[in-house]
Formats: structure tokens, C-alpha cells, sequence
């Protein structure tokens, strides 16, 4: 049973994996060199938050349409990190609590099939956040190449300008801009 587990796992991330390099190729796609820049922080924290929703989509089969709280719970354990223990909320000090601690989902119902447990999901988020580093440097670094080449653009077109004269400028310009329009 052992193997088996640890093969689902394993399918779960790896479509945890593929989700993110979705989001990641999206945003890649998306960008050219006379677009201004889009926060990486934003995409990779979309990044995460989609492969999250599989994560919890897959803690558990649920065979009644009965709601459950496991998407809140991994959201709030491993992006926000900190979950505040509501029947404490009122005393003076505010106790934090692990629900990934525990050997069951809370609200999940009997119907249902539990394939990873909470303390399961935290581990596989661990190995995910580990597998994900490359590919969010790999980006990262893409981005600041861009922004150089940018910048080298710029230089040159300023260059351009001093020398060859204005009329120049404005129609290499003016084809740039028609480029654009056109791939729109």
C-alpha cells in the first residue's frame, strides 16, 4: 500500500509541476520586448496558487457533493502559512495551530475517499516548492535579460536618433507601432 501511495504522489505532483510551467509558459508567451514588464512575484504566486487547487482538489475523493474546507486549509497552511485557532481568537493571546498536523481532514465526509492525508499534503508542498526553484531562476533570469536587452534597445534608438535625425526615427517608429498592431 506503502508503493501505492507514494505513486499517486508522485502523479500529483507531477501535475502540480506541469500546472505551474503552464502558468509560467503563459506568461512567457505573453511577453515582448516593447510590453512593460509583469510582476514575477504575481505569476509565481499564481503559479502556486494553481497547483495548490489541484493539490487540494486531489487530497480527496469526495463522492457527495457535501462541501469541505480542504482548499481553505492548504491555502491558508502553506501560502499564508499561519493558521489562528478560531476558538482562541478572542483570549489575549492568539494560539497557532498545524492543521496539517493532524491525521485527518476535518470536514470531509465519511462518503469520501482520503488519498492524502493533511500532514501528506505538507510534505508533497515541501517536495513541490523544492522541484519548482529551477524553473522560477530559470525565469527570473530570463526576465532580466530582457530588461537589459530592453535597455541596450533604448541606447541605440537614442543613438539612432543623434545621428540619422529625427525623420528617421519617427518612421522606424511608426513600423514598430504597425508590428504591434498587427500581431494583436
Amino acid at each position: 500500500m506503502k508503493a501505492r501511495e507514494e505513486a499517486d504522489a508522485g502523479r500529483i505532483l507531477k501535475c502540480m509541476m506541469d500546472r505551474s510551467k503552464q502558468v509560467f509558459d503563459n506568461y512567457e508567451n505573453s511577453m515582448s520586448w516593447y510590453k512593460s514588464e509583469t510582476n514575477l512575484d504575481e505569476i509565481e504566486r499564481k503559479a502556486l496558487s494553481k497547483s495548490l487547487r489541484i493539490l487540494s482538489i486531489m487530497a480527496a475523493i469526495r463522492y457527495d457533493e457535501m462541501p469541505d474546507q480542504i482548499e481553505n486549509v492548504l491555502y491558508s497552511s502553506l501560502m499564508d502559512r499561519i493558521v489562528l485557532n478560531p476558538s482562541l481568537q478572542k483570549t489575549p493571546m492568539e494560539a497557532v495551530m498545524d492543521p496539517l498536523a493532524l491525521d485527518t481532514w476535518e470536514e470531509v465526509s465519511q462518503n469520501s475517499t482520503t488519498l492524502l492525508k493533511p500532514e501528506d499534503c505538507g510534505s508533497l508542498w515541501m517536495m513541490f516548492i523544492e522541484e519548482i526553484k529551477p524553473m522560477v531562476t530559470d525565469v527570473k533570469s530570463r526576465q532580466d535579460a530582457r530588461k537589459k536587452t530592453r535597455s541596450y534597445v533604448v541606447v541605440a534608438a537614442g543613438v539612432a536618433a543623434v545621428v540619422a535625425g529625427p525623420a528617421v526615427v519617427v518612421n522606424v517608429g511608426i513600423a514598430v507601432f504597425r508590428r504591434a498592431i498587427m500581431r494583436m
